[in-house]
This record gives C-alpha cells, sequence and structure tokens, in this order.
C-alpha cells in the first residue's frame, strides 16, 4: 500500500494539526486513587493536574492487586463544558505490568483516543478472537518475527505454516485498506515473507476467515524513522494489553505516529 492509501485510511483520525499535546501541557487531573502512585518523589493525590509528559508510576509495596488510578483526560483543557468533554481513565494492578515500578504509564494514548476516537471503526474494534499478535511498528524490508521469549510479536512469513501460540500463520494474511474507515480491504498476501516485501503503510493482518476486524495493526515505516523511536518508548504493558481500551488508544497512537512520520 503507497503512502496515499495510507493517508486516507489517516483521515478517521486526522486533522490540520497533530492530536498530540504540547510538551508540558495540561491533560488532564487525578480523579482517585487506590494504593500509591507517584510522580518522581511525589505521591499523587485526588485533584492534582495531570501533564502530557508526566513519569507517574505505582509506588505501593507491596503490590496490590486492587490497586488502581483514575485520571480524568480533557478534550481541550482551556475549554469549557461540553466542548472540554472529559474521558476517565483507569489504570489497574489487575492489567500485567501496569504497576511494574520500571514502567511508567502511557499517557498520550488516552489523550487521544478522547480527541479522535470514531465510532464503530472496525479498525481500532475488537477482534473477534484474542489474539497473541500485537500492533506494531516495523521498519521496512524487516520481517516481522516472534519474540524469542513470548511468542507474541509476529511472524516472518505468511503462509509457512509455522504456529504462533495456538494460531498457525498459514490462517493470516497481511492487507491494505480501500477507504479512510478502514472497514474494507484490498490487496492481501499469505505469501512468506510478505511484510519485508512491502512500502510504508498502514496495514491490517486479518484471520483468513474473517476480515470484518484486523488481529493486528502494523505500521511499516522508513529506516530510520521517528515513529519507530517514539514507538519504542511506549511501556510494554500497554503494548500487550489485550483490553477493548487500551486496544483502541494503542491503535489510534500508532495511526498518530505514522501521520506525523509523513509531515
Amino acid at each position: 500500500m503507497n503512502y496515499w492509501l495510507a493517508s486516507m485510511l489517516l483521515g478517521m483520525v486526522a486533522t490540520s494539526s497533530s492530536a498530540f499535546a504540547q510538551p508540558g501541557q495540561k491533560i488532564g487531573e487525578v480523579l482517585s486513587t487506590h494504593g500509591q502512585w507517584c510522580r518522581q518523589a511525589s505521591v499523587l493525590k485526588t485533584g492534582d493536574a495531570v501533564f502530557l509528559e508526566d513519569d507517574i508510576r505505582y509506588c505501593s509495596s507491596p503490590l496490590t492487586t486492587t490497586d488502581q488510578i483514575v485520571i480524568r483526560f480533557y478534550s481541550n483543557q482551556d475549554s469549557k463544558a461540553p466542548a472540554n468533554k472529559p474521558y476517565d481513565r483507569p489504570y489497574n494492578c489487575t492489567t500485567p505490568g501496569i504497576c511494574d515500578k520500571k514502567e511508567k504509564l502511557f499517557l498520550e494514548g488516552a489523550y487521544i483516543r478522547l480527541r479522535y476516537l470514531p465510532s464503530g471503526t472496525p479498525l481500532i474494534s475488537s477482534p473477534p478472537r484474542a489474539s497473541l499478535l500485537l500492533d506494531t511498528i516495523i521498519e521496512q524490508g524487516k520481517s516481522w518475527v516472534p519474540d524469542a521469549q513470548t511468542g507474541s510479536r509476529g511472524f516472518g512469513g505468511f503462509g509457512t505454516g509455522k504456529a504462533v501460540g495456538d494460531f498457525a500463520t498459514s490462517s493470516f494474511q497481511i492487507c491494505s485498506f480501500t477507504n479512510d474507515k478502514g472497514d474494507k480491504v484490498d490487496k492481501c498476501s499469505s505469501e512468506p515473507g510478505a511484510a519485508a516485501k512491502l512500502p510504508p503503510g498502514l496495514y491490517g493482518v486479518f484471520r483468513k476467515d474473517d476480515h470484518a476486524s484486523p488481529a493486528s495493526l502494523i505500521v511499516i515505516v522508513p529506516p530510520g524513522s521517528n515513529a519507530e523511536a517514539k514507538w519504542s518508548e511506549v511501556p510494554e504493558a500497554f503494548k500487550t494489553d489485550q483490553s477493548k481500551g487500551t486496544m483502541a488508544e494503542r491503535r489510534l497512537y500508532l495511526v498518530e505516529l505514522f501521520k506525523n512520520e509523513n509531515k
């Protein structure tokens, strides 16, 4: 899929300006906390402002799985209701990795989801079945290969019959999109090494028997991409979480990274 096709698909979230807030911009506030959550060495409390570049981490010891923090994000902090609509986003310790003290909360995804979430978009809707194939960014010319530890990154060739978790890669295809909604696919390939031959663009990996919603979303970028560098900063907990809300945040963030790459 060429850049122009990808750009059409990006229309579902694109505006004349980036969805990212400006550095240092207030994007919300702490609505509630259970357990301790810290910004640097300071424990957060209800009503504290939240900023785009905040480093917020779980800081209770020992970990309690019922702990959570709820952050109320605002679409436009400087506006009044109804333009300044809120989005109450819980971060729960029951989600693997969220309360790992080595990882900060991923705030950009929730901020983008609040401002640009289209309704009923198959691109970001939940896959029909839980998938071990992760949304990701890969460099042009490289295959999408399984992670050595978890086997959940993807697969290096299509149609090889190699198992990924409890799925065989022969049941998957990588497809381009035909319109700006992501609800129809164009050309699909299940050939070995297909991912490595594709030009930069936005692609869906679909099960052959179900093209309603991609099992994963792939952004292919040129070598040395800023988008790939930004994606590497996203905590692993948000890359692997398969809950509907996190997946919407993650996929909209991927689309936004690709849009910014092409400016």
